[in-house]
């Protein structure tokens, strides 16, 4: 990771912590009108555009899996095998995403640059969000509809440990929070509207957004959890997984960089989103 990298994940990290700190105190115990409206925007944007049961997922490369379970991760004949359909799943979740945030009125207030600068900089962050809803921490498994994937999948898409392991902890760790939809789609915002991406011009305004949602999401907790030790640090737990997650975005974007330079088999879109993020 480059100096400026470095710096940049330390800004995040102190802004994360910052807001941790002060949010229980600077917002009231109840949700204002208007963060009432944030909300029922953001819910209304996912269910116009998250398909939970995978209904519309169609056309897509056959599911291709080693019968040798000793195979896994990497031998030269299981490396890829399904890296087709993977990439046709995320490429499906990241059309979801893109019409999530087309959906909300302050991301359509923004300019067309930063647009898709949040865009191209959150993508996979939404979409680990959205999976982690279809995530069963039990079996360790994503039910899609009527497909079901596991840690082992991703390995024969080619991806490595370093990856791997952060992905299905932070899996496991958001899971446990048992978090009500409310709280992922503002989760989701909050991840969105990060001024700090590749390309954003008008950073003022977008950390304002950011702000906001992060206040609009403790407002919920306060007026939504019964007070309890564990739900007190509820925020903070949120918070600290996004910052894990911007972590993992990093390391996705180094690892499918390598996986396309020994096997270019992706879809224009994903080279769109995540060949930029890694600039």
């Amino acid at each position: 990771m480059s100096d400026e990298a470095v710096e940049q994940r330390r800004a995040l990290i102190r802004k994360k912590q910052k807001l941790s700190e002060s949010s229980p105190i600077m917002v009231s115990p109840s949700l204002t009108e208007e963060q009432h409206n944030l909300v029922g925007q953001l819910l209304d944007a996912q269910d116009k555009t998250f398909d939970f049961n995978f209904t519309y997922f169609r056309n897509f490369r056959p599911i291709k899996r080693s019968m040798d379970p000793s195979d896994i991760p990497h031998t030269s004949s299981t490396a890829y095998l399904m890296l087709p359909h993977i990439s046709d799943l995320v490429t499906y979740m990241i059309k979801g995403v893109i019409n999530f945030a087309k959906v909300i009125p302050y991301f359509r207030n923004l300019t067309i640059e930063d647009q898709i600068a949040l865009l191209k900089g959150s993508a996979f962050e939404l979409c680990v969000i959205r999976f982690n809803m279809l995530f069963n921490d039990e079996k360790r498994t994503w039910e899609c509809g009527h497909f079901t994937y596991d840690i082992d999948d991703i390995a024969m898409a080619g991806f490595r440990q370093l990856f791997l392991e952060p992905l299905i902890r932070f899996h496991c760790m958001l899971k446990k929070l048992s978090l009500h939809k409310e709280e992922y789609v503002l989760m989701q915002a909050v991840s969105l509207f990060s001024a700090d991406r590749l390309g954003v011009i008008e950073h003022e305004t977008i950390d304002k957004l950011q702000e906001y949602c992060a206040l609009t999401l403790t407002a919920y907790i306060e007026t939504q959890h019964a007070p309890s030790r564990e739900n007190r640090f509820l925020f903070a737990k949120i918070m600290e997984c996004l910052t894990e997650l911007r972590s993992m975005n990093d390391e996705h974007s180094k690892q499918l960089l390598h996986i396309w330079d020994v096997q270019p088999d992706s879809t224009p879109l994903m080279k769109e989103v995540f060949t930029e993020i890694s600039l």
